[in-house]
Parts: C-alpha cells; sequence; structure tokens
C-alpha cells in the first residue's frame, strides 16, 4: 500500500505524550486534512513532489482523453477523479498518515507514482506542516 509519512514529527509527539489529558492522536487530525488537500492542489496544478511540472500525456493517451471529453490541460491524475477520492488520513501515535483506502486505487496510484511522482510532500510542504504541528503544542501548553 502507498503510504506518505509526514516525519520529524516524533520528537513532537512524544512530548505531547507526556501530557496524559492531551489527546495528541486527536489533536494532530487537522494536520492529515492539511497534508491531503496540500497534495490535491499540487497534483491538480499538475506539479511533481520532486518540483517539476507532470510530464505531458503521451499522443496515445491524450487521443483517449480527449475522446472521453476531457482536457489535455487540466486536472492532472484525474480521469475519473476516483483514486484522488480513496485519500484518506489517519492519525496515529507517531504522526499522521495518508494512504489510498482501496486496493484499486493503491494500485492506480503506485502505477501514476513511478511515471509521474505525486505522492509525498515537497520539502517546503514537509515544514508548514512541521510549523503547523509545532503550533498546536504551543496553543495547548500556553492554555495550561
Amino acid at each position: 500500500m502507498n503510504t506518505v509519512k509526514v516525519k520529524g514529527m516524533k520528537p513532537i509527539i512524544d512530548k505531547l505524550k507526556l501530557i496524559q489529558v492531551f489527546n495528541a492522536q486527536k489533536a494532530i487530525v487537522p494536520i492529515g486534512a492539511k497534508g491531503m488537500v496540500m497534495l490535491k492542489d499540487r497534483t491538480d496544478a499538475g506539479v511533481m513532489v520532486t518540483g517539476g511540472k507532470f510530464p505531458p500525456y503521451s499522443p496515445q493517451y491524450a487521443l483517449v482523453r480527449q475522446k472521453a471529453g476531457l482536457s489535455l490541460t487540466d486536472g492532472r491524475l484525474s480521469f475519473t477523479g476516483e483514486m484522488m477520492r480513496e485519500l484518506e488520513s489517519t492519525s496515529t501515535i507517531d504522526g499522521v498518515e495518508l494512504s489510498f483506502g482501496t486496493s484499486e486505487a493503491n494500485s492506480i496510484a503506485s502505477i501514476q507514482n513511478k511515471k509521474t511522482p505525486f505522492f509525498g510532500f515537497k520539502d517546503n510542504e514537509r515544514v508548514e506542516l512541521m510549523q503547523d504541528i509545532r503550533s498546536i503544542f504551543t496553543t495547548y501548553m500556553r492554555g495550561k
């Protein structure tokens, strides 16, 4: 199964675990939701996780899309949209994981990710998510 983790959260999560009344797993749910939006927005913009633009469609695939009435320039990785609709976020004791909910969506994502790397976070996205988790922790500590 394709899974991308927001790495680097463990030290912060470990601190959160020390605070018994603070449910760290529940508190980081918004981080997963934001990560999903980031991934979907970047993919819709045709930008790979490596930072480059998605390559153009092959002539054969462009013809398939054209016959289906789909754009040749918009909505990259969205023939039916099913794969991205299956993207889900899970908060764990160690952080947040994004994955595809069905085996079919997971298989499609694996194939697509080999051709056009999209599944993961760019460095600036990871930094933004880490800043958000720190903010959650800081807000909680200030309220204590």
